[in-house]
């Protein structure tokens, strides 16, 4: 079972906001602990709310207009 914390560094809110800010499609992941320290979760592994979770912080950062400055 992984952290449901929406602020972990890995969990599904964090991930889409991190593709929203360097201006990636949104392609529901997370990992399982920290990002790529530990195992990624493809969508196919995902409960629906950890999907959600994902979406919300995709359009949280999306909607902000804030993205990286390459």
């Amino acid at each position: 079972m992984r952290p449901s914390n929406e602020t972990r560094h890995g969990s599904p809110h964090d991930r889409g906001r991190a593709d929203a800010w360097y201006g990636r499609d949104p392609v529901p992941h997370c990992f399982e602990g920290a990002s790529f320290m530990s195992p990624r979760v493809d969508i196919e592994e995902m409960s629906a709310g950890e999907i959600q979770s994902y979406h919300d912080g995709y359009m949280a950062q999306f909607t902000s207009n804030e993205r990286k400055e390459w």
